[in-house]
């Protein structure tokens, strides 16, 4: 991890004016920008979806600009502060960058390998990603409780789905743990490219198809022979992927889901309930709450 300084401008369009007025091309180029128009198309109203602490309201924008210590960081704000409109709100926020590429310590003696530089050392247990800017590097919470959730299921020859495989992480290690036949899908742009990269740097095969849950089922022909469902989401894209996969699973899949913030159990829960998914065990890491269990079949006159 490296330290860092991000000097950062909430910026209100109907107060201010388009923001590219105040900023050069070549300024905005060195700078993050969201504006919460257009997280708001992509995203919705889910609440957790939306970056933490964001302006939240029609028009607004951040900008984020970063430094590497402190004093070039007060200079910058400095700077911003006396061509920006007075209003404007500019502050420093200090944090920690991931650094590629590195060695992340998973679960038990297996260590995630991220980039293509780093080489397995002789006997060493170990998955290896690609490095790319797609979720999964095995440092999120929601990522390690589904490997402890994984870590008691016997995987041996089974069959299976990643959904929302991201960085294929949990696919890996279900191949490692014994499973024969994986598919995995994801919406980001770039997963075929995930997918075909890290198949090639840990000598695995499984299938990788890059869209949606829709384009997915209608695809999938063997529901009744699938062992597994894994399922590592927000409840903004789980619920209408284990809505549809309750329809078409066998009551002998073994289902496990992670990605549920502690704040909606309640919600998720009841959503369960009226899918026919039958919680066997729940857990819980940080904020964030898992659930494994089966698909016992939607209750008559419940609707989801």
């Amino acid at each position: 991890m490296e330290h860092f300084y991000k000097i950062i401008i909430d910026w209100s369009l109907e107060r201010f004016g388009p923001y590219e007025d105040y900023f050069t091309p070549e300024m905005l180029a060195r700078a993050s920008v969201e504006d919460f128009d257009s997280l708001f198309a992509a995203y919705g109203d889910d609440p957790d979806a939306l970056p933490d602490t964001y302006p939240v309201g029609k028009g607004q924008v951040r900008l984020a600009f970063f430094a590497p210590c402190y004093d070039e960081a007060t200079t910058m704000k400095d700077l911003l502060e006396r061509f920006l409109p007075p209003e404007a709100s500019v502050f420093i926020e200090e944090g920690e960058i991931t650094l590629f590429p590195r060695r992340i310590p998973f679960i038990g003696d297996i260590q995630i390998l991220l980039g293509e530089e780093v080489k397995p050392l002789p006997q060493e247990k170990a998955i290896r990603l690609w490095g790319s800017q797609i979720f999964g590097t095995g440092e999120h919470a929601t990522t390690r409780l589904m490997a402890e959730m994984m870590e008691s299921f016997n995987f041996s020859g089974k069959r299976g789905i990643d959904a929302g495989a991201g960085s294929c992480i949990l696919t890996l290690y279900a191949l490692m743990k014994g499973a024969q036949d994986l598919y995995a899908f994801d919406v980001a742009d770039n997963f075929r490219e995930t997918a075909g990269h890290v198949m090639t740097l840990n000598k695995a095969r499984f299938h990788a198809f890059q869209e949606d849950h829709l384009a997915f089922s209608a695809r999938y022909t063997r529901w009744k022979e699938t062992d597994f469902l894994l399922a590592n989401m927000l409840p903004r894209y789980l619920f209408p992927v284990l809505a549809l996969f309750a329809e078409k699973l066998s009551s002998r899949t073994y289902v496990l889901l992670s990605g549920i913030p502690e704040g909606r159990r309640k919600e998720a829960e009841a959503f369960f309930d009226r899918t026919g998914f039958t919680v066997t065990q729940s857990f819980q890491h940080e904020e964030w709450a898992g659930y494994t269990g089966f698909i016992a079949g939607r209750r008559p006159g419940t609707e989801l």
